[in-house]
Order: C-alpha cells, then structure tokens, then sequence
C-alpha cells in the first residue's frame, strides 16, 4: 500500500494551472454515494503514483486528518518533462466495486527454456479485474518451472486463485498468459526477418544510383 498525503484544493478550472506552476498537480477522489472530494499535491509526493501499478491500494490522507482507501482511475503524465499534471482516484470500500488492471509476473525457471528447446512468450502483461477493497491484488504470481515441455502454456483460467477474482469480462479466462515457443522456429523468424532487411537496404542505393545515372 502507498500513502499519499494531499491537501483540499479550492481552486478550480484555469486557475489551476497556477497549481502546477508551482509543482502541485490537481486532483479528485470519486466516492460511491457521496460528493467527489477535490484534492492537491505536489509532484515529489505524486512519483509514488507513476511507478505504482495501476492495481496498487493508495492510503491518501488530506490535510493531515481525513484517510481514503483508493486506486489510481486516471493519471495524466506530460511526456516531455515526466510530471503529473492531474490525477483521479477512486475510494474502495467493501460495497464499491472498481475496475483495474493488475500486473502478472512470473517466477522460476522454465526446464524448456532452461535446455534450450524454447523461449518463454509473454502474451498478456497484464489483466482487467473487478474488485473492491476486500478482494482486490497487487499482481498475480504464476509459476513457470513447471513448463517442462515445448508448447506448454498457462491460461487465464489456471493462474493460482482465478476463481475467486472477478474480471472485468469473462472471455479473457481462455486468453493464453504465457507459452513456450519452439526456439527453432524463433531463430528461423529471425533469420528470414534479418534479410529481408538486408535485401531492403542493399535495393534502396542501387534503386537510387539507377535513377541518378
């Protein structure tokens, strides 16, 4: 859990750029059943956010008194200097239900991998669930030292503990996580991808030679 500390804002529309001027982000929290509170902080205390998964509970405590248990909802980064310059949340409590996206990470070793007969593929990063704040999870784990063969592969609907989360759509339970792809077949794709590279770049000069003769 991340704790983020803000401070009621009481400014509003254009008059926030000067907020950020000054290196404070606006922001809001969406409350089921009651008013969106409208709150600021300064981008030092906003990093936490940026490097957080989108899944990560965030304790915000504004003006040193009153506590929200949320999940970031949007967050809008500027590219061209890394700085927040608004950002929502959303509280979670046992009656509210939220939509987020966590992050799915392996562990150990595949034996196919490990004897060179194949490279692990990641298909799905990540997926969509439905939770609210007694159900919902950082990441899930999966084991892949259990990949012993080339062409295994683990399912949405086998990841440890699928039953008792809610996705955001059920079709996704038949989506692939990970599989194992013969390495063959890899550097194959690899060779023939190289040149037709090769041959690309070789035409380009004669292509130009011929038409400057």
């Amino acid at each position: 859990m991340i704790e983020l500390k803000a401070q009621t804002r009481t400014v509003l529309g254009k008059s926030n750029r000067g907020l950020l001027a000054q290196s404070i982000a606006p922001g809001s929290v969406s409350r089921s059943g009651a008013d969106t509170v409208l709150v600021q902080a300064d981008q030092t205390a906003l990093l936490a956010l940026v490097k957080a998964p989108g899944s990560e509970v965030i304790k915000l405590i504004v003006d040193e008194k009153d506590s929200y248990t949320t999940v970031v909802s949007e967050l809008y980064v500027n590219p061209l200097n890394n700085k927040v310059e608004a950002f929502s949340l959303t509280e979670l409590t046992p009656k509210s239900h939220v939509t987020v996206r966590v992050p799915i990470v392996t562990e150990g070793v595949s034996p196919a991998v490990k004897n060179n007969l194949g490279v692990l593929i990641t298909n799905l990063p990540e997926l969509r669930i439905t939770a609210n704040s007694e159900n919902i999870v950082s990441k899930i784990v999966i084991d892949i030292s259990k990949l012993t063969d080339v062409g295994a592969r683990v399912l949405v609907s086998e990841l440890p503990g699928i039953e008792k989360i809610k996705l955001a759509s059920e079709k996704d339970r038949t989506l692939t996580v990970v599989t194992i792809r013969p390495l063959q077949k890899v550097e194959a794709f690899l060779r023939t991808d190289t040149t037709a590279t090769a041959e690309g770049a070789e035409a380009a000069p004669a292509e130009g030679a011929e038409a400057a003769a």
